[in-house]
C-alpha cells in the first residue's frame, strides 16, 4: 500500500476513531484499506 499524507480533523480516543483530511490538525501519514463502512485509514503515523 502507498503511504498518503493528511491531517487529523478530529479523533475520539474513547471510541477509537476519527477523521483525516488535508485541511487542519496534526500531520499524519497513513495507508487506506477497505473497511465495513467504506475506506479506513490504517497504519497511521504522526509526522
Amino acid at each position: 500500500m502507498a503511504k498518503i499524507k493528511g491531517q487529523v480533523k478530529w479523533f475520539n480516543e474513547s471510541k477509537g476513531f476519527g477523521f483525516i483530511t488535508p485541511a487542519d490538525g496534526q500531520n499524519v501519514e497513513f495507508e487506506i484499506q477497505d473497511g465495513q463502512k467504506g475506506p479506513a485509514a490504517v497504519n497511521v503515523t504522526a509526522i
